[in-house]
């Protein structure tokens, strides 16, 4: 057995002086005239080690307020101290919430090899010679806190503590309430931290087994050295009430009117004319008292000695406390090895859960498939090119009128597509992200507030963990598509079009982390806002309506949505770039010498009539007419401009503007094909931006 004997100057006590507490109102609630409610008033206690501590009082008294204040869960609106008294200079402590959360695709025993492995992982990166002795460590697996066999022998034995043992290979969810609760404790305690608080540790449990739960408890404060153990509990049976080394109890009006030993609480009450009745359970006596159901005098008289005992303990030794936030300072993480940890963790967590992965892969992969027969194949050869025959004849301007319609209802079918395929891309991103913070963020905020890891290396995991499956799903969409509506046949045309999307669903994804953050416990409030914001990035990107067309101030909120430079990426991409090709432009320049001859020619005919100058011979000037011949000052500019009238009718309007035929989609949205390299980076600015905001959010929210 590993242990070591209790140096005298290891020893440490907590006080807390004249704490007082006001509950939080937001500005609605003030609006509607709700106002503050003080729930601690300058109380003052102290808690020593190795002794288990009961927090009792009646519901809404301030028990778990108080609670989380000495384990420095709670710091804002807090008035008042809390003080250390000793030498230890490094105090770890472990919280264990009333309604804990749980990872449910992991198994108890995971569970704890996790807890192990950060935990004690975190301990020996800041104290060589460290060990958790609070449970028996063969010498061969204590070599080293990061070998397996020594974690392997932590939960094994922890498992047996707790009498979870068969259930180590059990998961989590299929666990009992009282299962959980132990497994929660058994978590903290795998590094042995000096001092766990736990907020109703025998919530749901029958009362033979809170009783076996708060004894286990108390053999610990019994190690060498011993568990601090801190608990609030709700009207305990009196076996398990004089388990206990001392109980302190709140009043309904948050102040405390007993700290003592629960054996001497009856004959104490005795001494200031209290009597309990007889056989009457000790603990139910005191909470009614506390709870005022015996007279406000009997509460009040209670307060006032408790109050005089409080100052004069203050007085005698108010020199020797330091503060308590100096001796539990965050400690220096292992981050590679926690990094590593949580890769894991989140891997496993997330091929476990099959519904979310088939789930996933049904909508993107079902979703290609029936958009691409929905729109069918044609959608994408669109080109936005003017359809030019070479030809001035009849038949050639009508089958070209012909040919611009059906690239014009193939364009709106890929307008609609692209439209499709941004929705799904964010709201599928987003909601995946916002729903998967919001179970997981209760877990994420015991643990970084226990120290098991930092925060940031949780956000770096779980995003690199789920990156490969987000990846994968856009791939296979993007690809699905592109093929089956047969867009641009050109690889860089398709790598760039797949990069956008990879953009726009990572950028997606910070955003739900935000939402989740924010929102964290309501999933109804994060979903509907991912919904409407959803609905605002596409209406602003340029794609449902023209930012042209949009009044200033709209605009002006347009060029800060990332779906706006995506949809410049994928219209340069689909419809840049040469797109039309060198036959069309070669087309053209014939049409257009052809179209020259003869309407100059017609022209020049004209204005020979009006100026009486026709004859005969005419004819024989006009048919050796040629494109070269506009020389004249009045017919030259006419035929120019008539030519470039009809050119511009056959949508060939960029040719004229550019002196190259371009796609007159690019056009009617206002994009060139300079805006490609821009909107990339801007894109990327995105990406990074969004992604450091959910991270700063996430960390503003743990430390809240």
């Amino acid at each position: 057995m590993a242990t070591r004997v209790l140096a005298l100057n290891d020893d440490f006590s907590v006080h807390w002086n004249d704490i007082s507490y006001l509950t939080k109102v937001s500005f609605i609630d003030r609006l509607r005239g709700k106002e503050a409610k003080e729930v601690l008033r300058n109380v003052s206690g102290h808690i020593n080690r190795g002794e288990m501590t009961a927090i009792m009082g009646p519901s809404g008294a301030g028990k778990s307020t108080l609670l989380e204040i000495i384990a420095r869960m709670r710091q804002r609106g807090v008035l008042g101290s809390v003080l250390f008294q000793g030498s230890k200079r490094a105090v770890n402590i472990a919280f264990v919430p009333q309604y804990d959360k749980y990872l449910d695709y992991l198994t108890a025993g995971e569970s704890l090899l996790f807890a192990s492995k950060v935990q004690n992982a975190t301990k020996n990166f800041n104290d060589e010679n460290y060990k958790p002795y609070l449970f028996e460590i063969d010498e061969d697996a204590n070599d080293s806190n990061l070998a397996k066999s020594f974690h392997d022998k932590v939960v094994k034995n922890i498992l047996e503590f707790f009498s979870l043992e068969p259930l180590k290979d059990v998961m989590v969810k299929d666990l009992s309430g009282g299962q959980k609760k132990r497994l929660s404790i058994a978590q903290e305690l795998v590094s042995a931290p000096d001092i766990i608080v736990l907020d109703e540790p025998t919530t749901g449990l029958d009362s033979t087994t809170a009783y076996n739960c708060v004894q286990k408890l108390s053999s610990l404060t019994q190690k060498l050295p011993p568990l601090t153990v801190v608990c609030t509990i709700h009207q305990p049976n009196p076996k398990t009430f004089l388990l206990f080394n001392k109980v302190y109890v709140l009043s309904n009006v948050g102040k405390c009117v007993y700290e003592g030993s629960p054996q001497d609480l009856v004959n104490e009450l005795a001494n200031y004319g209290i009597d309990c009745p007889p056989f009457y359970n000790p603990a139910d006596f005191i909470i009614e008292l506390a709870a005022g159901e015996y007279g406000i005098q009997t509460t009040s008289k209670l307060i006032q000695i408790n109050q005089t005992k409080a100052t004069i303990m203050d007085i005698a030794d108010s020199n020797r406390y330091i503060a308590f936030k100096r001796v539990t300072k965050k400690p220096k993480f292992p981050t590679f090895y926690h990094f590593i940890c949580l890769i894991q963790r989140s891997f496993l967590l997330t091929i476990r859960n099959r519904t979310q992965i088939f789930l996933r892969g049904l909508t993107f992969v079902g979703s290609a498939l029936f958009l691409s027969y929905l729109f069918g194949g044609k959608t994408g050869e669109a080109t936005g090119c003017p359809v030019i025959e070479g030809s001035i004849k009849s038949e050639a301007f009508a089958k070209s009128i012909a040919a611009a319609l059906e690239e014009k209802k193939s364009f709106s079918n890929n307008l609609s597509l692209i439209f499709c395929s941004y929705f799904l891309t964010i709201s599928g991103t987003m909601l995946l992200a916002t729903s998967s913070l919001i179970t997981e963020m209760p877990v994420l905020l015991k643990e970084t507030r226990n120290n098991w890891y930092e925060g940031r290396t949780y956000h770096l995991a779980s995003t690199i963990c789920d990156l490969p499956f987000q990846l994968l799903l856009i791939i296979i969409y993007i690809t699905i598509v592109y093929l089956l509506t047969n867009q641009a046949q050109t690889l860089w045309r398709y790598m760039i079009f797949l990069f956008t999307f990879i953009l726009v669903s990572l950028i997606s994804r910070s955003i739900g982390v935000i939402l989740g953050v924010t929102f964290a416990p309501n999933l109804l409030a994060a979903i509907f806002s991912s919904t409407v914001i959803t609905l605002i990035v596409l209406i602003f990107s340029n794609l449902v309506v023209r930012v042209a067309i949009m009044p200033p101030v709209l605009q002006f909120i347009s060029r800060f949505n990332f779906l706006y430079e995506a949809n410049n990426v994928v219209f340069v991409t689909l419809y840049g770039y040469g797109r039309c090709g060198s036959r069309t432009q070669t087309s053209f320049l014939a049409i257009k010498q052809l179209l020259s001859a003869s309407i100059g020619s017609f022209l020049n005919l004209v204005n020979k009539e009006l100026h009486s100058s026709y004859n005969n011979d005419s004819y024989a000037v006009l048919e050796n007419w040629t494109f070269s011949n506009i020389n004249d000052e009045s017919v030259g500019p006419m035929t120019y401009a008539l030519v470039d009238t009809i050119l511009v009718g056959a949508g060939a309007g960029n040719a004229i503007k550019f002196g190259k035929i371009n796609s007159v989609f690019l056009e009617y949205f206002d994009i060139n094909e300079d805006h490609m390299l821009r909107s990339i980076s801007l894109l990327l600015l995105h990406l990074i931006f969004y992604r450091s905001l959910s991270y700063l959010i996430m960390l503003r929210n743990r430390n809240a």
